[in-house]
C-alpha cells in the first residue's frame, strides 16, 4: 500500500517516489538538449517503476476490430509486456467493415510526443519499438529521428511491419510506400513483409517461394548492415499450403501451414507483436519467428470471420502459460 498522508496528493507522492529511486540511482537517465536529446539508456527495466514501457507501437488504432495497436495491445498484455501506443490514425473500424472516416493524427502532434518522451525523466528508451500503418507521409520523418536517436543510445529493437496492401494493390498513398522505404527501411532490425509488400519493396512478382527468397536476398543485399532479416508472411507454398519464410544473411528458414479460404484482418498485427514478444523472452531471432508463426496460424485456425481475431482470448486459449 502507498504511504502517504491525507494532506499529500497521490501526484506529490509519485514525484517524491520518482526522487527517492533517482537518489538510489536505479536510473542514470539525464536530461540533455531541448532538440529532441535523449535519455541515456538504462540497461535494466525495475518493476519500481511500474510505468516504464519495454516496447512502443507505432500504428493505427479503431474503436472496433483488432488491427493496428488494438491487436498488437493485447499480445504485449497477454505476455505481461508493457507496451506504450502512440495511434498514427483513429478510425471506427478498418476498411472490413465499410467504415469510411480517419482522423491522421498531425505529423507534429506525433514529433512533439515522440520528443516529449524521450525527454521524460526517470523513464529508459523502449527496449523495442514496433511500426505499422502510417496515415501520412509526414509521419515516417519524425518516427525515424526518434529511431535513429534509439540507436544511437543503443536501445530499440526496430521491427517494420510495412503496411502498404494486399491483394494486387497498395491500399495507403503512394508516398507513404516511398517514405517508409527512404526512411524507415534502413533503420529495421526485422522486416515483416506479406507477399504484396515483399514484392512492392523489390520490384519482383513474388508467385512462391523462389520468388520470395530472391527478392528478400535482395532487400538484405540494398539494405545495409542493420537490417537482420525478412520474415516475409502468407507465400503461396504449394498444394495448399502456405508459408512463412525467414530469410537472414545466415540462411532461410520456411514455416509452412494449410492454408486458409480466406485471410483475417489485423493478423500481420498480431503476426508483428509475436515477434517482438518472442524475441525479448529469447534474444532468437529465428526462434520468434518460428514461435510466432505457428501461434499465429492456431489462432487463425480458431477464427470464422475474415473481419478479425479476438487476440486476447485466441492467445488464452491457444498460449495459456507465459
Amino acid at each position: 500500500m502507498p504511504h502517504y498522508s491525507e494532506s499529500q496528493s497521490r501526484d506529490q507522492f509519485i514525484c517524491q517516489r520518482f526522487s527517492a529511486l533517482r537518489n538510489k540511482k536505479l536510473y542514470t537517465g539525464r536530461r540533455l538538449g531541448v532538440t529532441g536529446s535523449m535519455m541515456t539508456k538504462n540497461p535494466a527495466f525495475s518493476d519500481d517503476l511500474p510505468f516504464q514501457p519495454r516496447i512502443l507501437a507505432i500504428q493505427s488504432a479503431v474503436l472496433v476490430g483488432a488491427v493496428g495497436n488494438d491487436a498488437a495491445i493485447p499480445v504485449y498484455t497477454h505476455f505481461r509486456q508493457k507496451a506504450a501506443r502512440l495511434d498514427t490514425v483513429r478510425l471506427a473500424a478498418h476498411p472490413g467493415f465499410q467504415a469510411g472516416f480517419s482522423d491522421i493524427t498531425p505529423a507534429t502532434s506525433l514529433a512533439a510526443l515522440l520528443e516529449d518522451f524521450a525527454r521524460l525523466p526517470h523513464i529508459a528508451l523502449p527496449e523495442a519499438v514496433q511500426t505499422g500503418y502510417f496515415g501520412a507521409a509526414d509521419q515516417i520523418a519524425p518516427v525515424a529521428r526518434f529511431l535513429a536517436q534509439c540507436q544511437k543510445q543503443g536501445s530499440g529493437f526496430y521491427l517494420l511491419d510495412p503496411v502498404l496492401g494486399d491483394a494486387g494493390k497498395l491500399y495507403v498513398d503512394p508516398a507513404i510506400a516511398v517514405a517508409m522505404q527512404e526512411q524507415l527501411l534502413p533503420l529495421a532490425d526485422i522486416l515483416t513483409p506479406n507477399a504484396f509488400e515483399l514484392g512492392w519493396l523489390s520490384g519482383r512478382n513474388i508467385a512462391g517461394l523462389t520468388d520470395a527468397e530472391l527478392a528478400a536476398n535482395e532487400i538484405l543485399a540494398n539494405s545495409g548492415q542493420r537490417l537482420r532479416g525478412i520474415f516475409a508472411t502468407g507465400i503461396d507454398a504449394g498444394e495448399d499450403r502456405i508459408a512463412d519464410m525467414l530469410v537472414t544473411p545466415e540462411g532461410i528458414k520456411t514455416f509452412t501451414h494449410p492454408k486458409k479460404s480466406h485471410g483475417v484482418s489485423g493478423s500481420g498485427d498480431v503476426l508483428s507483436a509475436l515477434v517482438i514478444s518472442f524475441y525479448l523472452r529469447s534474444k532468437n531471432l529465428q526462434d520468434a519467428c518460428q514461435h510466432a508463426s505457428q501461434l499465429i496460424r492456431d489462432m487463425i485456425a480458431g477464427t470464422r470471420s475474415p473481419l478479425g481475431l479476438d487476440v486476447a482470448r485466441l492467445l488464452a486459449r491457444a498460449s495459456p502459460e507465459v
